[in-house]
């Protein structure tokens, strides 16, 4: 079953607090049965590490290359392997795993690694900041300070630790005035928090841009304006299921370019990871990396 087969994962045991070390084995033994004679697996021990592990991959070769960990993981590796000619494909191991969920990946460990060794190749966007690249989603605001608040540590995982952390960031939180410009509208006021998404999920599952597509060529921008914490707190749960969306104090409109201010400053996150703060600018790159999905 797969002597035509080959695929490598890149291995990052320190995802969902280290837990994923124990998985290891696994992922070698199933990329032993889909492909037992041409399979290598990394695991780089830093941040860096992963992009050039990635970069390595690519410049030897392999089409087919796995990335087990988070969406930072993710991020980190498509560093990597953007402007060449190897594929991706998510293998969810980490908290959040947004946007493997976005494109339909299997959640099984097995199944995972049977959709590198088998799934379709598709020409995904990316949103690009100056030198960043982000594949999932850029936040800014009150979902930004949750997030950093969970990459600072949790026992919980997934929707917990989101959960919790949303909990913890709400008593200090105040909403911020934000203008955005793209390239086809502008917008000024007050804000809880602002996302421009290249798929639908983020968060540890929040369906913040129901509609959003990663191949679609556009970015998703969202906006969740000024309101009560009481009131904040039930939107965020509606947005589990995508259905805040309808609301009037949320806009959402595509774009290719845009530049975000924001006063005072506020956290930016690029797939979940520190991205300094406020203003940035972003714009899509379309096709710019191909995925392997179901």
């Amino acid at each position: 079953m797969g002597l035509n087969h080959k695929a490598a994962v890149i291995f990052n045991p320190r995802a969902s607090q280290g837990k994923a070390v124990r998985y290891g084995d696994r992922i070698r033994a199933c990329l032993e049965s889909y492909c037992p004679d041409s399979w290598e697996v990394l695991e780089p021990t830093s941040a860096e590490g992963t992009t050039k592990a990635a970069k390595k991959l690519a410049d030897e070769g392999w089409e087919r290359i796995g990335v087990y960990g988070g969406d930072g993981t993710l991020s980190l590796a498509v560093r990597g392997i953007v402007d060449t000619n190897s594929a991706i494909a998510p293998i969810p191991g980490g908290t959040g795993n947004d946007f493997a969920r976005s494109i339909g990946t299997p959640t099984n460990l097995e199944d995972a690694i049977r959709t590198l060794v088998h799934g379709e190749i598709w020409e995904a966007d990316l949103i690009r900041s100056g030198s960043r690249i982000s594949i999932n989603s850029v936040a800014c605001g009150f979902d930004a300070q949750v997030g950093l608040a969970v990459n600072a540590g949790t026992r919980l995982k997934g929707r917990s630790a989101y959960i919790g952390a949303i909990l913890k960031t709400l008593s200090k939180f105040t909403p911020f005035k934000v203008e955005i410009q793209t390239d086809e509208r502008s917008w000024t006021g007050y804000a809880m928090l602002c996302v421009v998404a290249n798929a639908a999920q983020y968060g540890g599952g929040m369906k913040i841009a129901p509609m959003a597509e990663p191949f679609d060529g556009h970015m998703d921008i969202i906006v969740v304006q000024e309101m009560g914490k009481f009131e904040l707190i039930l939107k965020l749960f509606q947005v589990f299921s995508g259905s805040h969306i309808s609301d009037p104090k949320v806009m959402a409109f595509q774009a290719k370019k845009a530049t975000i201010m924001t006063e005072p400053s506020v956290p930016v996150l690029f797939d979940g990871d520190d991205g300094g703060e406020t203003p940035f600018n972003v714009e899509i790159d379309p096709g710019a990396i191909k995925i392997i999905r179901p």
